[in-house]
């Protein structure tokens, strides 16, 4: 059982959010307190989905600016307190049994940072043996619905300040949990998802300028010393498009 668990949902307002919802209750069968985080990226404020939100919980964020999801997972980590920090991004549906594969990952493997969701569609040609697998920072690096460890968090801290938006802050964090001997795992079936995660990104009217402000970031973090064996070997054979 996870004691004290928080979930953390960040929304910019995708019409699939009441099924969102409803998935949580449906398929989280332990307590937990729910906070939602409604970022609207200058777009009206939808009332129904505020109505939809205020349903499940009293503790919920409002803003009109995009500020990202860096700064709203940055937020999660900072400020909210439990043993547990459930992140389900907006078009994402938690599936029936996700908790137990989760909870079979922080069991079974030594030193869990960050359970969740494995996209191995990202990467057709790598079919994983099992539907639970430790990460390895190059194929496997959960992603969509997430579970992080507050004591992870406590130890090597939470997303970068120097990411603005979104773009690589996840991935940054994850080796660096890597780098001080945690470890992440991906499961399969954790969640559906309906879109793309990337709604609030499309939304951004200076995308591809905090893509290549991320990249430089990511770069110069790993240099300093967060760096992985997987992007040591690779990171001077090519440069990534905005950095110099």
């Amino acid at each position: 059982m996870f004691h004290d668990l928080r979930i953390f949902v960040l929304t910019v307002g995708e019409k699939w959010l009441p099924d969102v919802l409803r998935a949580i209750k449906s398929n989280t069968p332990e307590p937990y307190k729910l906070t939602v985080w409604y970022d609207s990226c200058g777009r009206p404020v939808q009332s129904h989905l505020v109505d939809e939100i205020k349903r499940y919980t009293d503790d919920w964020v409002l803003l009109s600016k995009n500020h990202g999801g860096a700064e709203a997972l940055g937020f999660a980590m900072l400020y909210l307190k439990g043993k547990f920090i459930l992140h389900v991004p907006g078009d994402c549906e938690v599936q029936p049994g996700y908790l137990e594969k989760l909870r079979f990952s922080f069991d079974h493997f030594p030193n869990v940072a960050c359970a969740g969701n494995a996209r191995v569609d990202d990467h057709p040609e790598f079919v994983p043996e099992w539907d639970f697998r430790p990460c390895d920072g190059k194929y496997f690096v959960p992603d969509g619905v997430l579970l992080f460890s507050k004591k992870a968090i406590n130890s090597i801290g939470g997303i970068d300040a120097s990411f603005n938006n979104y773009s690589l802050d996840q991935r940054e964090w994850g080796l660096r949990a890597m780098k001080h001997d945690w470890n992440l795992v991906a499961c399969k079936g954790i969640n559906k998802e309906f879109g793309d995660m990337h709604t609030g990104r499309k939304l951004n009217p200076d995308l591809q300028k905090d893509i290549d402000h991320n990249t430089k970031a990511f770069c110069k973090i790993i240099d300093n010393g967060h760096r992985a064996d997987w992007w040591s070997d690779k990171k001077d054979e090519e440069v990534p498009a905005g950095v110099q």
